[in-house]
């Protein structure tokens, strides 16, 4: 009987907490100012801190170090570019959830901004080592990930000083949202994620896809996060409504 009351009792704790994490957790912000606004520094400068150095280590060591032939071709590199990714997303993702206590949406937005600013690091960088400016560059970003190409070419260079990627403008318009509603707190904080975190996921997931993966993926995902995310306020003004008629 002792076993079954503990079972029972594990149980009910399970579901507790699967209920906070998938039913109340996605809508509910932070409930401490000074807890969220730790987090956010500490993931603001993880964030900077990492994507500066490995854009510097991106260009200088994977590439434009190596082993080169008598006519300058690179002919073997340190590291392959797909290891240089899965290095870079991986530690950045260790780092971030650990800083921040597994918090997802400080997360998710600190990979936007790692992959916005470490691409920025890098091309400063050829501007420091050539003395040429980098701009317009050449659209690799559409050649290799195809939901930047379903989305109308968002690594085409801009037609005007400073002749940037595209994407430069969404991307870093995201971030800076995100973190200017999350400085008044994270009630704005939460409610910028859910506006913009859904498209931006389909965006980034798209890119590791082919074009069919990604068409369906920048479709079905923010459709469904943003079904999921309505549903949740329905559910959470719903029981409002019923707290409120059962104290009346």
């Amino acid at each position: 009987m002792q076993g079954r009351y503990q079972w029972e009792g594990c149980s009910v704790k399970v579901k507790q907490r699967a209920r906070a994490l998938f039913l109340q957790g996605p809508v509910t912000p932070c409930a401490s100012q000074g807890t969220f606004n730790r987090k956010l520094k500490i993931s603001f400068l993880i964030t900077c801190v990492y994507a500066i150095l490995y854009g510097i280590y991106e260009y200088f060591i994977v590439y434009t170090y190596g082993f080169f032939d008598g006519n300058g071709k690179l002919i073997y590199r340190v590291i392959q570019p797909w290891q240089n990714w899965m290095i870079m997303f991986g530690g950045i993702s260790i780092l971030l959830l650990a800083g921040t206590r597994f918090n997802i949406e400080l997360f998710l937005m600190g990979l936007l901004f790692q992959f916005m600013l470490e691409d920025l690091a890098y091309w400063m960088c050829q501007w420091i080592d050539t003395g040429v400016y980098p701009f317009p560059a050449p659209n690799w970003w559409d050649t290799h990930f195809a939901s930047f190409r379903i989305l109308g070419g968002l690594g085409w260079a801009l037609p005007f000083w400073p002749y940037m990627p595209f994407y430069y403008l969404p991307g870093f318009g995201a971030v800076i949202a995100y973190y200017l509603a999350a400085v008044k707190g994270p009630r704005f904080a939460r409610m910028v994620s859910w506006t913009i975190g859904p498209l931006l996921a389909a965006i980034l997931l798209g890119t590791m896809l082919g074009d069919l993966g990604a068409r369906v993926v920048l479709i079905i995902l923010p459709a469904g996060l943003y079904a999921y995310g309505g549903s949740l306020l329905y559910l959470k003004r719903k029981e409002r409504t019923s707290l409120g008629q059962n104290d009346s």
